[in-house]
This record gives C-alpha cells, structure tokens and sequence, in this order.
C-alpha cells in the first residue's frame, strides 16, 4: 500500500477524521470494503438536483447556458449519492460566515 507524507496508508482512518464522519459512516473491523457516506460529514455542504422547471428557470433568471454555468463531474461522490446524470444541475448550499447559506450551481458532466 502507498505511503503518505506522514507514514500512514492512503484511506487510513485517523483520530481526526473520526471526529468528522460520523461513526455510522465508517467501516468496521469485519465489514467487507465499503464506500463512506460523504453526505453524512459536517464538511460536505448539502446538494440536491434541480427539477427540470427550476433548472429553466435558473438558467433564465442568470442568463446562461448550461455550457457557461461551472462543472461538477459525474464520478464526485455526491453527484453519484443524488444519481445525478449528466446535464443535471446541482445546487450546492454552503453556509457562509457573511451570508448565512449561498447557494452554488454546478452542471454534472462527464467525468
């Protein structure tokens, strides 16, 4: 197994990252691999798919296209969590020090 910087493997689960995830996401000893639940840790901000009418009236209210909006790549963990497909819109809700929670837009594309 690849080593990091700091001696421990890749995907090693550290004290830190313990504190993150939630339990319930991690792998136990005896579980067979499994994927973590990105959606569950405080660090991943909440998405969601746009519905068909609130992506046209997206696209309408900023006057863009989907070519001009920023990408998200269909292999990110949360677009495939959400079965976004390609050409979905997905708005992402951060919480902001300054604006409360700003919403981003990104259109999944291939990836």
């Amino acid at each position: 197994m690849p080593r990091s910087s700091s001696g421990l493997g890749y995907g090693t689960v550290t004290p830190v990252t313990r504190v993150r995830i939630p339990a319930e996401a991690l792998p136990r000893e005896g579980d067979q691999l499994k994927e973590i639940d990105v959606s569950k840790s405080e660090l991943v901000p909440k998405h969601r798919v746009l519905s068909e009418k609130e992506k046209e009236e997206l696209l309408k209210k900023y006057r863009v296209t989907l070519k001009q909006l920023p990408r998200i790549l269909s292999s990110d963990p949360m677009v495939k969590l959400l079965n976004a497909k390609i050409g979905d819109i997905i708005e992402i809700e951060r919480k902001s020090p300054l604006g409360g929670k700003v919403k981003y837009y990104r259109v999944v594309v291939k990836g």
